[in-house]
């Protein structure tokens, strides 16, 4: 007969080092009544402080007995809907083995502690709310907007995200649609994802509509599309500086993608219908690439092969072959696309399908649609966790991001987001995106 686990809540002694109306103390003292395991390491029975900094939503805690340093565990702070009636510690009761100590919620206290298992990926997921001109900050475990920052200007539509994965960066596009009247963005803040506060500003000089910001592991660089020069800018993002710009040759240079070798960089000229490629180290333009009368959204293949846009006067998608520079095929679909994305694996592409309120899943062996999976409306970007395990969809018009588990390409959740969700982006360093990319 296989052993059962089930999830067991024991009370443990807890009181309150540095006393707080709210959760603002960082340290706290409890009591362990049986032997438990923590991220890997056995703690006795006995008297322990919980040590951590920052306010979430995930933190670093440290666990000691006395001053000696016991374990070390990632924990989420999450908010519960009512204060918890007593204090007590979460068991994962495993049959025939040590319990593993999962996380402590406090009495009188709205802010429960959840450790998070030693497998699983850190980081959060960030998403521009563009109608409430703000970023959110998604807890990817709880599936919950646990913050949200003001912007400060109005509007940004796309972020992303230093490579050590602390500081977001929001380019104000302005008050309007890509090709509609409006005022023109002429600026990008930068956010401190800890602090959850604006902790810098570049000015561009003028009215650019600043869109679409990527960052280039390869050369460590922020580059942003600038659509009114017809450039995309490059940025130093620890001085938030500009140091030099590619011309695209096309109006409405909207989105941007990097190959991952950092080599070659593609936009998605919008009212042009084309595709401009670029030389990143040579900072130049290298073709345009005629597609349609009218191109939205731009992302690339894992290994690079092929690149994707949007025909958005006919329901299909455009496959670039990098090799050539040509346009290779097409993709038929329900209707006109949108933001797509390819998972890392190399395996499926999720293509955004606004006016069927469905993501397309091609395979990306045969270049043909497969399943198709019905989310909220008006789906309108994706964006991979680097564990490849899940797809996030923001649903423009329906203030929801869905989750879709790849492994079986099924909604898991629907997380709530703010007014015309749009852009997203992961925060965590690179490093630990690699890792956990390398562990696949």
């Amino acid at each position: 007969m296989k052993s059962a686990t089930f999830c067991k809540s024991i009370l443990l002694s807890v009181s309150l080092l540095l006393a707080s109306s709210a959760f603002a103390a960082t340290t706290y003292s409890f009591q362990i009544g049986n032997p438990v395991n923590v991220n890997g390491t056995a703690l006795k029975p006995g008297d322990y402080t919980v040590k951590w900094d920052g306010n979430g939503p995930n933190v670093e805690l440290s666990i000691l007995q006395g001053s000696r340093l016991k374990a070390k565990v990632t924990a989420r702070l999450v908010e519960l809907k009512a204060p918890a009636e007593k204090t007590e510690a979460i068991e994962h009761e495993n049959t025939g083995r040590v319990n593993t100590l999962t996380g402590i919620r406090f009495q009188g206290k709205t802010t429960t502690l959840e450790f998070v298992a030693s497998d699983a990926p850190a980081g959060v997921l960030l998403v521009v709310n563009q109608g409430d001109a703000d970023l959110g900050i998604v807890d990817p475990h709880s599936a919950q907007q646990v913050a949200r920052i003001v912007e400060g200007a109005t509007t940004g539509h796309e972020v992303a995200v230093s490579l050590d994965g602390k500081t977001a960066y929001v380019p104000i596009y302005g008050d309007s649609s890509v090709g509609e009247a409006g005022t023109d963005g002429r600026d990008l803040v930068a956010i401190d994802i800890a602090s959850r506060k604006v902790v810098g500003h570049l000015d561009f000089g003028h009215g650019v509509r600043p869109h679409c910001a990527v960052m280039n592991p390869k050369d460590r660089m922020l580059y942003v599309t600038t659509e009114l020069d017809q450039t995309v800018t490059i940025i130093d993002p620890k001085t938030l500086q500009v140091v030099g710009v590619i011309p695209t040759g096309q109006e409405q240079s909207h989105m941007l993608v990097i190959s991952h070798d950092g080599r070659f960089g593609y936009t998605a000229n919008v009212s042009a219908g084309t595709v401009s490629v670029l030389d990143i180290p040579g900072r130049k333009l290298v073709s345009i690439i005629p597609v349609s009368t009218k191109v939205q959204r731009i992302s690339i293949s894992a290994d690079d092969k092929w690149v994707f846009t949007a025909d958005q006067a006919k329901p299909q998608l455009a496959v670039i072959d990098t090799a050539t520079n040509k346009l290779k095929t097409w993709i038929s679909i329900a209707a006109p696309g949108y933001g797509t994305a390819s998972t890392l694996d190399g395996r499926w592409l999720l293509v955004c399908v606004p006016g069927a309120s469905q993501v397309s899943v091609v395979d990306l062996r045969t270049l043909q649609v497969v399943r198709t999976i019905p989310v909220p409306k008006v789906p309108h970007e994706i964006v991979i966790s680097f564990d490849d395990k899940t797809a996030y969809v923001s649903c423009i018009r329906s203030k929801k991001v869905a989750a879709i588990d790849l492994s079986d390409l099924s909604v898991k959740s629907l997380i709530d987001a703010g007014d015309s969700v749009d852009g997203m982006a992961w925060a965590a360093p690179v490093a630990i995106q690699q890792i956990v990319s390398a562990a696949r």
